[in-house]
């Protein structure tokens, strides 16, 4: 798996409506993907992103973890900041992934869609899914991502404390998309986890944690301690 570091121009027109849209964002990311990958491409090429502000210098900082090497030469001219010091983008080998086993611990940081589904009904004999909404309680959030760590292969270090886990609510996301707006309610944590599974770990790395995968959610980076 490859990990791609691009650190975006704020001065650029498609920079500036990108961060702001998540489809647009969606599909700046996919620009530097085959354009020929077909239906649930993003899926089929294990593509997950993640924008951040380094809070260092306030860059805008796009991470984006993928199956196949991407083409960045393909994204908008200029949505690039120059760099003098570093290249931009950078791609490597997505770290950790060799060392992941079950016992051993990491520095983590997810920023998730935590939700659950209402009017979940069963209509003749056949289950209908229900509407999605957010989580909007911190603990509710919390439980969810313990949720997600079991399916996962992972669970929260606790201490006397409590759990290793913090959590930052981001203000909400929209977008356009056939068929009507989409509008999200993100949370990051960060925390500490220990691997339980290895197997389940290295899926949910590679295929992502929780709803909204195309719009910003779901890549856990994780760092051995």
């Amino acid at each position: 798996m490859k990990l791609s570091r691009l650190v975006l121009n704020p001065l650029s027109r498609d920079v500036a409506r990108a961060v702001t849209d998540v489809q647009r964002l969606h599909q700046f990311v996919m620009s530097g993907f085959d354009s020929d990958a077909g239906e649930s491409a993003r899926a089929r090429l294990g593509v997950l992103h993640r924008l951040e502000v380094d809070p260092r210098g306030g860059a805008l900082v796009l991470y984006v973890q993928s199956a196949t090497e991407p083409d960045w030469s393909r994204i908008p001219v200029g949505a690039l900041a120059h760099l003098e010091e570093r290249p931009n983008p950078h791609v490597r080998d997505l770290p950790g992934l060799d060392s992941i086993a079950a016992g051993r611990v990491a520095r983590f940081r997810l920023r998730a869609n935590p939700t659950r589904k209402i009017e979940t009904k069963s209509v003749d004999g056949r289950r209908r899914h229900g509407k999605r909404v957010p989580h909007r309680d911190d603990e509710k959030c919390i439980e969810w991502l313990v949720r997600k760590g079991s399916a996962n292969g992972f669970e929260l270090r606790r201490s006397e404390e409590g759990l290793h886990v913090r959590l930052t609510r981001e203000p909400r996301g929209r977008g356009g998309r056939r068929g009507g707006a989409v509008t999200f309610e993100g949370v990051r944590f960060d925390g500490l986890l220990r691997i339980t599974d290895a197997a389940a770990f290295r899926a949910g790395v590679a295929n992502g944690i929780g709803p909204g995968k195309a719009y910003g959610f779901g890549l856990i980076s994780f760092a051995f301690v």
